[in-house]
């Protein structure tokens, strides 16, 4: 979610401060069909959706990255990371009581309520 927001707002904080941005925004279906699609998330586990092939693939979905708006790229990435966790929730042989989430995305409102409901998807 930084990249876009490094990106878009050169001079801005270079992150969304609590989610507020994401959550103003709308995912853009086609860009998180072209993401979602990609055989990154056929892969088997262990792996990061937080790596610079990530955000290649993000990237190069978007195609000209400024003809969306900022807040529906940020709910974008949030909707495609929330799902790569679930996905990768489905595919453990036991579900987890719980899903712990730390660094930045932990202060993230949207990300929090996104992976919430991907989470309650999943079980």
């Amino acid at each position: 979610m930084t990249i876009s927001a490094e990106k878009l707002q050169p001079d801005g904080p270079g992150f969304d401060a609590g989610g507020k941005l994401a959550a103003a925004g709308q995912p853009i279906d086609d860009v998180y069909e072209r993401v979602m699609s990609a055989p990154y998330f056929r892969a088997p586990p262990p792996k990061s959706t937080d790596v610079p092939a990530m955000l290649k693939l993000f990237l190069d979905a978007c195609g000209e990255i400024r003809k969306y708006k900022l807040p529906d790229l940020l709910a974008t990435a949030g909707c495609i990371a929330s799902m790569a966790v679930g996905i990768q929730i489905d595919k453990l042989p036991k579900r987890p009581d719980e899903v712990m989430v730390s660094g930045g995305g932990s202060h993230n409102e949207y990300l929090i309520e996104v992976l919430g409901a991907t989470y309650t998807q999943y079980m």
